[in-house]
């Protein structure tokens, strides 16, 4: 079945889920949900030559979280910019912690590709995956056998903060303080990342973070290393943060 043929599958399946409930569950003995699984089969396997941007339509554009991890899984295999690209681009979306957090892990198996670069510059977004996107970026440079660098970010998990209730007011006042040893790296992505970071941050649990007052450099470098990726951050609306 083609990506073309899956979209037609599941605008059909969405409409099912629209239909009163006595309606649906009659629908359920229908190939409606064998197509479902075919979808999610078809996402996780992608055939050699696949064109990432066809999986915009399940990671971006729907609400179904299942179908946007198994996308995930499906790029995690294809890898290359793109895939940066387009998952970064889900990290900037709030909504589904659940796809998300695996969003995050699938960018971790992505170093080679710029992934550090992308998980680090989007790190001050949002305060519920700011661990995880240094756990991400932890395994990614171990994948790299960059120890020392990994070292730095261990360092800063050891002193995690335990959630709770005022989880993003303490982290207020400690992640000026992560940010200056995350600074101090001889890995260029994270360098850079980190530095875009502090320009692109969410000022409501950012605010301590010292705005660099230059940022061509690291611009140059990410256009460089994955281009386009400056262009998707840009896109970013903090706004649905606040």
């Amino acid at each position: 079945m083609t990506l073309s043929e899956l979209y037609t599958t599941l605008t059909n399946y969405l409409r099912e889920l629209s239909l009163p409930t006595i309606i649906r569950q009659k629908a359920k003995s229908s190939n409606i949900f064998k197509d479902r699984q075919d979808i999610i089969s078809n996402l996780r396997n992608p055939t050699a030559g696949t064109n990432p941007e066809s999986y915009r339509l399940f990671l971006i554009n729907s609400h179904d979280q299942q179908l946007q991890k198994s996308a995930i899984s499906g790029l995690e295999k294809i890898g290359g910019h793109k895939v940066i690209l387009l998952l970064t681009e889900r990290l900037l979306n709030p909504w589904g912690l659940g796809a998300i957090s695996r969003t995050i892990k699938g960018l971790a198996k992505l170093a080679c590709d710029g992934s550090i670069l992308a998980v680090s510059a989007t790190l001050l977004v949002d305060y519920r995956t700011y661990y995880d996107k240094l756990e991400a970026l932890y395994k990614a440079l171990i994948s790299l056998e960059n120890e020392g660098t990994a070292k730095i970010i261990s360092s800063v998990l050891d002193q995690r903060l335990n959630p709770g209730l005022d989880f993003n007011h303490k982290l207020i006042k400690i992640v000026h303080r992560d940010i200056e040893r995350l600074s101090e790296t001889n890995n260029e992505d994270l360098k850079h990342g980190v530095k875009l970071s502090c320009f692109f941050s969410n000022r409501c649990w950012a605010e301590m973070v010292q705005v660099p007052n230059y940022i061509d450099d690291s611009i140059e470098y990410a256009e460089s290393r994955v281009p386009g990726l400056i262009a998707t951050i840009q896109q970013l609306d903090l706004t649905k943060w606040s």
